[in-house]
Parts: C-alpha cells; sequence; structure tokens
C-alpha cells in the first residue's frame, strides 16, 4: 500500500517534497479545469492516473486537456510561482 492521496472531486495539483534535498515536483491540471481528474491506485508500488473525469460521454475530435509536469531542485516556494508564472504564460496564450 502506498500512502493516502487526495484525488477526484477532492483532488487538486499534486507537489512532492524532499525537505532534505528540496527536490520538488508538482503535477497539475492546467486546462480544462472541470472536467480534467486524477486517481490514485494505492495498490503496492502505487500509481497515478490522469485524463477526463469518468462521467464524461463524448469527447470531440479536437479536444485537449493540459497538465504540467515540473521538477525542481530549488523547493517548493520556487516551484508554485513558477507554476504560476507557466499558468499566466498559458492563459495570455489562449485568451
Amino acid at each position: 500500500m502506498t500512502l493516502h492521496i487526495n484525488d477526484g472531486i477532492a483532488g487538486g495539483p499534486l507537489i512532492i517534497f524532499n525537505p532534505i534535498t528540496l527536490d520538488t515536483l508538482i503535477i497539475s491540471q492546467m486546462t480544462e479545469f472541470m472536467v480534467g481528474s486524477m486517481r490514485h491506485n494505492q495498490l503496492l508500488g502505487g500509481s497515478l492516473s490522469y485524463g477526463i473525469m469518468g462521467g464524461i460521454n463524448e469527447v470531440p475530435s479536437n479536444y485537449s486537456l493540459d497538465f504540467l509536469v515540473y521538477y525542481s531542485n530549488n523547493g517548493i516556494n520556487k516551484v508554485r510561482k513558477r507554476k504560476v508564472e507557466l499558468e499566466n504564460n498559458l492563459f495570455e496564450k489562449l485568451f
């Protein structure tokens, strides 16, 4: 069994942080916030699955769902700041 990670409707950005080495990994949805989802399988070894929520019946052919995977060895605050910068850049391009 792996540790519990909030997923589904209770989930959000996943941040994994090592306070000794300052290694930080963030996985966060970047678009379509209301239909994207993450599932955590807690079986031995564990796994994470990302995609469209199960209640969606049809997906248009030109549909996209974007996620950010970002790593830094500069600590959690710099990763969170960079995430916001990347989101702002994306939204400026989209709108």
